[in-house]
């Protein structure tokens, strides 16, 4: 299905440019500093839903009757899976399909889209050796834009004297620019450790820490689009 972008202050201003579209597209609305969203008509994602819940059963029929079988057709689906290391595929692949059979008996598939988008974000580690070098190599760039907004945040406070809102607002980014900072320096002591890790055998990951992982990443997400848009509903969630 195509699909078009439109800012999302279109859809406000001009609403006339944006419904026609939806005759033979799916529409993405563009936030800035937010996630996007999609707009479609109710036929498409209906069939759009009812597709991928018959997918999911009709694998979920294959797999009862032939698992490894299931487990081959499912690992064709997914090519970066060869950028993960050996022993970690099987477990990858029964992974994904134990949650794409859950969600073919109760309908949500959101948990496998999870566990979907941990195992890919892990690939793609595997893939590119040099990434954790790169980010211990930006904590530098981060220390200099949290002296930066520092600098501002004072600056507005001893020009303009902010009261009331204003106030709480730049009282509120200092701490969190100071947040953001230690975030960078954690990055940056997890990267170092992969980098020791990487000279030592394949360890298995204790617990769920790739799931933690997971809810942390959109977690920190959602706290800044919360502060972007004044959203308390969001940012109590």
């Amino acid at each position: 299905m195509a699909t078009k972008s439109f800012p999302f202050s279109t859809l406000i201003n001009k609403q006339t440019s944006v419904f026609p579209a939806l005759d033979d597209a799916d529409v993405i609305l563009e936030r800035r500093g937010a996630e996007d969203l999609v707009l479609m008509r109710s036929e498409r994602f209906q069939a759009m839903t009812n597709g991928l819940r018959l997918a999911a059963r009709s694998l979920s029929i294959i797999a009862r009757a032939n698992r490894s079988l299931a487990e081959d057709v499912f690992a064709e689906e997914l090519p970066w899976l060869k950028w993960l290391p050996a022993e970690a595929r099987p477990e990858c692949v029964a992974e994904l399909l134990d949650h794409l059979l859950a969600g073919a008996d109760t309908g949500l598939l959101v948990p496998f889209a999870r566990a979907l988008r941990e195992w890919k974000s892990t690939a793609e580690i595997y893939s590119d050796p040099d990434l954790a070098r790169r980010v211990i190599a930006a904590d530098a760039e981060i220390d200099r834009m949290e002296v930066e907004v520092e600098e501002e945040c004072l600056k507005c406070l001893a020009l303009h004297q902010p009261v009331a809102a204003d106030l709480r607002f730049v009282v509120a980014v200092l701490k969190m620019n100071n947040d953001l900072e230690r975030i960078g320096d954690m990055a940056k002591n997890i990267a170092k450790r992969v980098v020791f890790l990487c000279k030592s055998e394949p360890l298995e990951l204790p617990g769920n820490l790739r799931g933690m992982a997971a809810a942390a990443q959109p977690m920190f997400k959602r706290s800044l689009d919360a502060l972007v848009n004044s959203d308390t509903a969001l940012a109590r969630q």
